[in-house]
């Protein structure tokens, strides 16, 4: 790639915004001003933190940094995710990811409740009850579709991790050599620096009257933050000072998990979720892709779940 055509995708990756909300396209925004984590500049970067914004979707709730990554940073990013070196780099820059925070989510990643949260939200929408061929894409191993009834399970995932027995990993080349009966797609959406495209890629690698189904965090907060000039002197004047940065992070992390709410000098850093959805943000981003919504809403286990079907034209 050229050097004119690696700056143009560092610019797309910098203004999300421009084409409207990245779900329902509307152009009803609201922008505030945030900062990117050091270990998110550092990492993915190769720079010091500086400011972005965080935009908010007047029309369907979403809420997305405005600054995404490009091909380049997100391939820096998650080079070795998760790992050993990977977990003690982010510590050191926030103190709050420790290795018990990070066996939690690896835990809960793998859990049996996962995995019947799936089951019963594909069968409450109309999916059927066996499948030909799944595709597990953003999966790690393939744990998730591991117990669902099927002829064939694949998983197509960025990172090195080993498929667990009974699932073949498919990488960049071959995952479209055949079409998928069903695809699933679980807590990657907030990392695409581009959903709809993600979305329409997987929709093109659906069979006719194939099923998607879509699972991201809930993660929304409720701001009680400064606004306006004050609030960007803030910010600017935080982002140049390490310690106390790290030391607001935390606060402004721990009352937005804990207590849901950012408090007036809170802030949400850009890390690697690049977006927060709602239910309605999510059903639109499926619509606005081309597939047809069988049904929305928050799965057993707390999370947001579209499941939606290949409209057959």
């Amino acid at each position: 790639m050229s050097v004119d055509c690696l700056a143009s995708a560092e610019d797309a990756a910098s203004q999300r915004s421009l084409g409207g909300c990245l779900c329902c396209g509307a152009v009803h925004l609201y922008r505030e001003t945030t900062v990117i984590s050091p270990f998110l500049a550092k990492r993915a970067m190769c720079k010091e933190p500086e400011l972005t914004r965080i935009v908010f979707c007047q029309s369907c709730g979403l809420r997305f940094f405005d600054r995404g990554l490009s091909e380049t940073e997100a391939s820096r990013y998650y080079q070795d995710y998760r790992s050993t070196a990977y977990c003690f780099e982010r510590n050191r820059e926030e103190p709050f990811y420790t290795r018990r925070a990070h066996r939690q989510i690896a835990s809960w990643l793998a859990s049996a409740p996962r995995r019947a949260a799936l089951a019963a939200a594909l069968a409450a929408n109309g999916a059927p009850a066996h499948f030909d061929a799944v595709l597990d894409f953003g999966g790690g191993d393939g744990t998730l579709i591991s117990e669902l009834p099927c002829f064939e399970r694949a998983v197509f995932d960025f990172s090195d991790a080993a498929p667990i027995e009974g699932i073949v990993r498919v990488n960049e080349g071959s995952r479209g050599l055949r079409p998928w009966n069903l695809i699933v797609c679980a807590q990657t959406l907030e990392h695409a620096s581009s959903p709809r495209a993600l979305v329409m890629t997987m929709a093109g690698l659906l069979a006719p009257e194939g099923w998607l189904y879509l699972e991201v965090p809930d993660e929304m907060w409720s701001n009680r933050t400064l606004a306006g000039s004050t609030r960007d002197r803030w910010l600017k004047w935080l982002v140049g000072r390490r310690r106390i940065l790290m030391a607001a992070d935390t606060l402004s992390t721990a009352c937005r998990i804990v207590l849901g709410f950012l408090p007036p000098f809170g802030f949400i850093p850009m890390r690697e979720h690049l977006q927060y959805f709602t239910e309605q943000a999510l059903s639109a981003l499926v619509r606005r892709s081309g597939l047809q919504l069988a049904g929305c809403g928050r799965n057993a286990v707390g999370q947001i779940y579209a499941v939606a079907t290949k409209v057959i034209l």
